[in-house]
């Protein structure tokens, strides 16, 4: 009697507490334009810029008033760039409300309306509340006002709803390991094992993912551990070796990084000469040149 009760009380609880993750929706002319924009979104969750904005240009193309493509597209030039989010702005009213929120909060964010911002991610989230990107969108502006146990909250939320929400594991991560110039945890809060496990989901929900690898290893050198970060590195060269991810610059450099602090400079000024050789840029090549391998040496 106790075996069928406890079975019955299982099942009616895995049916109270799954929830399908509802895709926010999208608006375009054509379903290849969404499959372009979609790719381009994945990337540019992964730190794989240049693939994001390919995909991005592919959707233009195919359909120029798409309104997230426009508002997403990683376009190097200024005024071009300005063109793409005019266009966002333009047509952000005869799309979803998903879409109109998101262009809203980019322009709220750029006039330095925080409050606003704010505003419109809830409103996301109670309009989409069972898609774990509207949730991601709040934990991610939650963040940026330094409003971390509601971000924390968001973002847990994402995964309970999704727990392969790459974003949100990634997003977690980041209060506890320094990326670039990221918000994060007071230095009390951080924990070395939870942004382990944060990471190592990222890593399993997205095992292609290069900068999964890349903030794994950033624990073990924010924590001086530079002989443990050395095969998360090399693991991060050797994703982008193959998948032919545009991230491998990127995985050398920090490599080289590591190599040097662990006082290892000829293997290191090695990852950065290699670093240099693939650099999509002229102008990125000499950024390399100057800005690492001169210090390094």
């Amino acid at each position: 009697m106790f075996k069928k009760l406890f079975l019955i009380g299982l099942i009616v609880l895995c049916a109270c507490s799954s929830v399908k993750d509802e895709t926010l929706p999208i608006t375009s002319t054509s379903q290849k334009a969404v499959d372009f924009y979609s790719a381009g979104f994945m990337h540019r969750g992964q730190g794989e810029g240049l693939e994001a904005r390919n995909n991005f240009y592919s959707a233009l193309r195919v359909d120029p008033n798409f309104v997230l493509a426009n508002l997403y597209v990683n376009e190097p030039d200024p005024r071009q760039r300005r063109k793409y989010r005019q266009t966002a702005v333009d047509n952000k009213d005869s799309a979803t409300d998903a879409e109109r929120i998101q262009v809203e909060m980019w322009q709220a964010g750029r006039d330095g309306k925080s409050s606003e911002r704010l505003d419109l991610a809830k409103e996301l989230v109670e309009k989409y509340p069972n898609s774990s990107e509207s949730h991601v969108w709040l934990g991610i502006v939650y963040t940026e006002q330094y409003m971390f146990d509601e971000a924390i909250k968001s973002l847990k939320t994402a995964t309970k709803i999704n727990p392969n929400q790459f974003n949100a594991w990634r997003e977690l991560a980041q209060h506890h390991v320094v990326v670039g110039n990221n918000n994060m945890l007071p230095k009390e809060r951080q924990d070395k094992n939870l942004v382990i496990k944060y990471t190592e989901e990222m890593i399993r929900s997205r095992p292609n993912a290069p900068n999964a690898y890349q903030l794994r290893a950033n624990i073990e050198r924010q924590y001086s551990d530079f002989e443990a970060a050395k095969p998360l590195y090399q693991k991060m060269v050797d994703v982008t070796n193959e998948t032919g991810s545009s991230a491998k610059s990127t995985a050398l450099l920090i490599s080289g990084h590591n190599l040097l602090f662990n006082g290892e400079f000829d293997e290191g000024i090695k990852m950065y000469d290699e670093a240099i050789s693939i650099a999509a840029t002229p102008n990125w090549s000499f950024n390399l040149s100057t800005n690492f391998k001169t210090v390094g040496y």
